[in-house]
């Protein structure tokens, strides 16, 4: 411990002796840690400034012809007036050497404040090091970006291929069931054997629309479904769904409306759009108590005309929205747990409103009510009377 004390304490005298240099030691590091240029620099401004006193003064005796003359102007006559011109002289050579020591000054710090500074190299190799981490994050977004895809191509080839192999033992079921609820071949006996075939189909037609649903949403998403592109009116969609709709709402005690009518027309395929506004209504209708309302209308403007939905019901909280439309969500689990459905109504609407050039948004609140509204674009003869007007 005394020996690492001492050791320590001698460090620090040999330190501070060494700091305290001598007077030349000094000037010497100065004068080597100035850097070419500076001492071009410097050395430029005193052999100007020599060259101005030795004009100077060469003037001065080429002015003069006799000696006693130039002794006078040089200042060695007698008189106050013999000394101004030698004054005058060393007032221009002392300026003309300040300027030249402040011009090597003013390079001096210059050089040092450059010095100081981040070295061109080091901003080049900054810029080489960010670039490079960008490439770098551009490809793990690529790669990340083809597995996502591959994943979700797999999911929905899956789905399609579980879907459309399930639905054949499912409708033979159903046919079989409903071939033992006739008694076609003969009574079944027991009367509860009618009450489970009932079961049996009514299960078996729930499972069969459960899983054509599935097949549809794998079907528009992996693009093997294609639209078509038809002429329809707006009116007329939402007359048809009313009617579709209008028996269900009324055994659900709730009031089914239809909005003032709009005159636009769409080009896109009927039977997807009907597919599209039927879930959204469907699900109005479900998470409507009795006695609530559901409204569908339309508003058309310049570029296209908005499909709204609304109704009184349930209600979902803010941030339900962002998941709802997709595939296997619902609003609350709490409350759809004696609700049928397999939550793929809205998630195939907004996919067939995505492939028809369109958007859809929702808006609910708890309590209050939901509104689903779908933008979808105009046909182009639409369009074109409505810039004319």
């Amino acid at each position: 411990m005394r020996a690492t004390e001492a050791s320590g304490v001698g460090a620090g005298r040999f330190t501070a002796d060494s700091g305290r240099a001598t007077l030349p030691e000094r000037v010497l590091g100065f004068l080597t840690s100035i850097s070419s240029v500076t001492y071009a620099v410097g050395l430029t401004a005193l052999f100007a400034a020599t060259l101005y006193v030795a004009s100077d003064v060469a003037r001065t005796v080429l002015d003069v012809n006799d000696h006693a003359t130039l002794m006078a102007r040089l200042g060695f006559g007698s008189g106050q007036n013999s000394v101004e011109p030698l004054a005058g002289i060393l007032i221009r050579a002392l300026s003309a050497y300040g300027l030249a020591f402040f011009i090597t000054g003013l390079s001096f710090r210059r050089r040092e404040a450059d010095a100081q500074a981040v070295p061109q190299d080091g901003y080049l190799q900054m810029l080489t090091s960010i670039r490079e981490e960008q490439r770098v994050l551009a490809r793990r977004y690529h790669e990340e970006k083809l597995r996502a895809e591959a994943a979700s191509r797999s999911k929905t080839s899956f789905l399609a291929h579980l879907s459309h192999d399930i639905r054949t033992p499912l409708t033979h079921i159903i046919g079989f069931a409903e071939l033992m609820r006739h008694e076609t071949y003969g009574p079944l006996g027991d009367e509860r054997y009618l009450d489970y075939v009932d079961t049996i189909r009514a299960s078996g037609e729930r499972l069969l629309g459960f899983f054509g649903s599935i097949l549809d949403l794998a079907e528009l998403e992996g693009g093997r479904r294609v639209l078509e592109q038809a002429d329809l009116g707006v009116d007329d969609l939402l007359v048809a769904t009313t009617r579709r709709f209008s028996a269900e709402a009324q055994r659900a005690r709730i009031t089914f409306t239809i909005g003032a009518p709009c005159g636009a027309r769409l080009i896109g395929d009927r039977f997807s759009l009907e597919r599209m506004l039927g879930n959204i209504v469907d699900n109005a209708i479900r998470y409507t108590p009795n006695g609530g309302r559901v409204t569908v209308a339309a508003h058309a403007g310049l570029d296209g005309v908005v499909l709204e939905v609304t109704d009184t019901g349930i209600g979902m909280a803010p941030e339900k929205l962002s998941t709802v439309s997709q595939p296997f969500a619902f609003g609350d689990a709490a409350l759809t747990k004696d609700r049928e459905g397999a939550g793929l109504g809205l998630a195939i609407a907004r996919t067939i409103a995505e492939l028809s050039g369109g958007h859809m948004a929702i808006d609910s609140r708890p309590g209050l009510g939901t509104t689903v509204a779908i933008s979808l674009p105009l046909s182009s003869g639409e369009m074109a009377i409505d810039v004319a007007a």
